[in-house]
């Protein structure tokens, strides 16, 4: 091989390596240590399944989680907060051009996929569900967080990370209850999961919910019904709105159901908070034992 092909390949290796780091550069950050690494470097092993950028996996990941404990939750904080910039999209974008042919030399290692920051609030959001009940003591700085102007993403991760941190999120229902307002139907539907696992503030959460039960969205409907019945006898103040919900949504389309009584249907879901809430009030309005 002629020596100025040599230098030129030798050249390109290094800028290759160059993004290669710009887009890996988040797992060198100061963190938590367990066996000798950074807790980021264990987690990228939640994205085994795709590539991951070394030998971790998602069992190895949690067992990091598990075994850093609360020491973990600054970290996985300030991974809740991260987002990509305009330059790592462009480097993205750029490096699917060569990451095929690069992979294949046999001089530098290519990771099998980029890891842009926007990768860290879904590792974060993974490592916040294998913490379990710890990640309680978490819930002021996730409260903040909702706070701040988050892409819609990270948003989403922390609301689903306070739904299963359950009862000990109660003091963040009143930001969940704000998402009831969004554009976007995903997350209003999210929210009202989340204020369901929460299980708090019945005062608040069943207005609301009931309310809800007449947005245009079926899965928003499903899942303000299912946060009712997760209330019980606590939400009977939403009988009427749930009676009222099934007349009407007995005279719309048929919902495409997969199975006989399929969950999924806002009807079913309706049915089953009546029955849960109120078994007379159910019983009057021809809802059916299952």
């Amino acid at each position: 091989m002629p020596k100025r092909v040599q230098i030129a390949l030798a050249v390109l290796m290094v800028v290759l390596a160059g993004v290669s780091a710009w887009l890996g550069l988040h797992s060198q950050k100061r963190g938590p240590v367990y066996h000798g690494k950074p807790l980021r470097y264990w987690l990228r092993g939640y994205h085994a399944a795709n590539g991951s950028w070394n030998e971790s996996n998602p069992l190895m990941a949690d067992e990091a989680v598990r075994l850093t404990g609360t020491n973990a939750i600054p970290t996985l904080l300030e991974m809740l907060s991260a987002s990509d910039s305009a330059l790592d999209r462009k480097l993205l974008k750029w490096s699917y051009t060569w990451r095929r042919w690069a992979s294949k030399q046999p001089f530098l290692r290519i990771a099998p996929i980029p890891h842009l920051p926007s990768y860290d609030a879904l590792e974060a959001s993974q490592a916040f569900r294998a913490l379990g009940p710890q990640a309680s003591v978490a819930v002021p700085d996730l409260v903040r967080l909702l706070d701040q102007d988050l892409p819609a993403m990270n948003h989403g991760h922390i609301i689903l990370i306070l739904a299963d941190i359950g009862p000990p999120a109660e003091r963040a229902v009143p930001a969940v209850l704000r998402d009831l307002h969004a554009s976007n139907p995903i997350r209003r539907g999210n929210a009202l999961y989340a204020l369901g696992r929460i299980g708090a503030a019945p005062e608040l959460v069943v207005t609301n919910a009931a309310v809800v039960l007449g947005d245009p969205d079926p899965y928003v409907r499903r899942q303000a019904a299912r946060s009712l019945e997760s209330f019980g006898a606590e939400a009977r103040s939403s009988v009427p709105a749930l009676v009222e919900a099934l007349q009407k949504w007995s005279l719309q389309p048929a919902y495409p159901r997969r199975f006989e009584r399929d969950p999924d249907d806002p009807i079913v879901a309706a049915q089953d908070a009546l029955k849960a809430i109120d078994p007379e009030a159910a019983a009057k309005a021809g809802v059916k034992g299952w």
